[in-house]
C-alpha cells in the first residue's frame, strides 16, 4: 500500500481500489458541490449525537446521492490519465449505480470507503510533527536581529543574535 495514498480493494465489475487522494476530493466536490471532509464531519456529528441520545441517526444526513458520490470519488484516481482525464476504465456515476442496484448494496462498500478515507487523513506515527520556525525579533535601537527558539520539552527560551 502506498503510504501517501492508502487504498482499500473492493470488487465491483472487477477488482478496484478506493483511494481518497486530492483527485478524489475534487471529484466529490464536483459531483456534490460540497467538500468531502465537511460532509464526512457532518455525518460523523449526526451519528455521534444520535448514539449519545440512544437513537438511530436520521437517514437524511447521508442521502443515497452522497453515498454514491463518496464511492465514485474513491474510485476515480486509479482511472485518470496523466492529465487527470477519465479513461475508458473510469466508471460513470450511472455505471456505478447499475453495479449497485439497491441501497443496501452500498453498505459493504461504504464500510470500505470509511476505512480508506480514515487511512488517507491519518498521520503516520513515524512522521515527525512539523516544528514552527523560530520567531525573529529586531532590536530597533541597535538594528540587530535575535532568533528566539522555544524548547518545547524544557519550557526554556534561548536567543542568539545576528547583525
Amino acid at each position: 500500500m502506498d503510504p501517501l495514498n492508502p487504498s482499500v480493494t473492493v470488487t465491483l465489475d472487477k477488482e478496484r481500489h478506493l483511494v481518497y487522494d486530492v483527485d478524489a476530493h475534487i471529484a466529490f466536490e464536483e459531483v456534490t458541490g460540497k467538500q468531502l471532509l465537511t460532509v464526512v464531519s457532518e455525518i460523523g456529528r449526526e451519528v455521534l449525537a444520535a448514539r449519545q441520545e440512544g437513537r438511530e441517526p436520521d437517514q437524511s444526513v447521508f442521502p443515497l446521492h452522497v453515498q454514491r458520490a463518496l464511492l465514485y470519488a474513491g474510485l476515480i484516481s486509479e482511472t485518470l490519465d496523466e492529465n487527470c482525464r477519465p479513461t475508458a476504465d473510469t466508471l460513470s456515476l450511472r455505471q456505478l449505480s447499475r453495479l449497485l442496484p439497491t441501497p443496501m448494496a452500498l453498505v459493504p462498500y461504504l464500510t470500505e470507503a470509511a476505512k480508506a478515507l480514515n487511512a488517507s487523513i491519518a498521520v503516520p506515527e513515524d512522521e515527525a510533527v512539523p516544528q514552527k520556525a523560530p520567531a525573529r525579533k529586531r532590536n530597533h535601537s541597535s538594528g540587530a536581529v535575535s532568533v528566539v527558539s522555544l524548547e518545547s520539552t524544557s519550557g526554556l527560551a534561548s536567543a542568539s543574535s545576528a547583525s
